[in-house]
């Protein structure tokens, strides 16, 4: 029963306060819901009266009224709707922009990946590459090194060969010269004898000649003495002019006849020294 009570007598401070605010009172009002509030706490009224208040606070302190209010919240509220629009439009468009941004981002992320999968492809293909200019360069090396070793052996086989040939030439040499030099000597040798018989030969002509030359100085008095007395026999005739016809003419006959003679003998020595002549020239060549 008492709760009931204070139920009304909530319910009639309640109605007052209803009473001063539809008359615009708003003051008067406050004072009873605040009266409810104070009073009543565990009235039904409690909430609704708290709600009263707060509202009478605003048109109070606004200096509006319930109408005035409710245009005001009216006005609120399409401004608020109006700034939701454009919220949710500003977010649509943020949503866009992020939306945008994020397949912008994902597109960017997609190819940072498409080109770190080309790089890692590439830096693959590089390595694969160098690595195999390495092993071409290694099977270049051992190839060089392998040719450099059978050229090394090639040169010492050759430098072998050469030395040998060396050896050979320089044998086939001195051979060579010991022959020369029996020849020199044998032909120096020969020289000699051929000097020799060739001196031999002319110290024979000049004897010879030597001899050829006496013979004829021999010849040549003799022809000399001929000839002196055949003068002397001349003049003997030209000085007997008494003589006749005949006795000069078998003078005559006599000097022809002895003239005869010593063309002969001359003629028969110059045939001796002839063949000596050739004699000594045939050896002397």
């Amino acid at each position: 029963q008492l709760s009931a009570l204070r139920e009304r007598e909530a319910k009639k401070s309640f109605d007052v306060a209803e009473f001063y605010e539809k008359q615009k009172k708003y003051k008067s009002a406050l004072i009873y819901y605040t009266k409810v509030i104070n009073n009543f706490s565990t009235s039904d009224y409690y909430d609704v009266a708290l709600e009263r208040i707060k509202l009478l606070k605003e048109l109070i302190n606004k200096g509006l009224t319930k109408g005035e209010l409710n245009k005001s919240q009216k006005i609120e509220e399409a401004e608020e709707r109006r700034a939701e629009k454009i919220r949710l439009k500003q977010g649509k468009q943020r949503e866009k922009q992020e939306l945008k941004e994020e397949k912008l981002e994902e597109k960017r992320k997609k190819i940072e990946e498409i080109k770190a999968k080309k790089e890692a492809i590439r830096e693959a293909k590089l390595r694969e590459k160098e690595r195999k200019h390495q092993e071409k360069l290694a099977k270049i090396a051992g190839a060089k090194a392998k040719k450099e070793a059978i050229r090394q052996v090639k040169l010492k086989e050759q430098e072998k060969k050469h030395q040998e040939k060396l050896a050979k030439v320089a044998k086939a040499k001195a051979k060579k010269e010991a022959l020369l030099r029996i020849k020199i000597r044998e032909k120096e040798e020969r020289i000699q004898a051929a000097k020799e018989l060739a001196e031999k030969k002319r110290q024979e002509k000049l004897q010879k000649v030597a001899e050829a030359k006496t013979r004829k100085a021999e010849l040549r008095a003799k022809k000399q003495a001929q000839l002196e007395e055949s003068g002397k026999i001349r003049r003997e005739m030209r000085a007997e002019t008494v003589q006749d016809s005949q006795q000069q003419s078998i003078s005559h006959d006599s000097e022809l006849t002895s003239t005869q003679g010593l063309q002969e003998t001359e003629e028969a020595v110059e045939e001796g020294i002839g063949p000596e002549a050739s004699e000594g020239g045939g050896g002397e060549q």
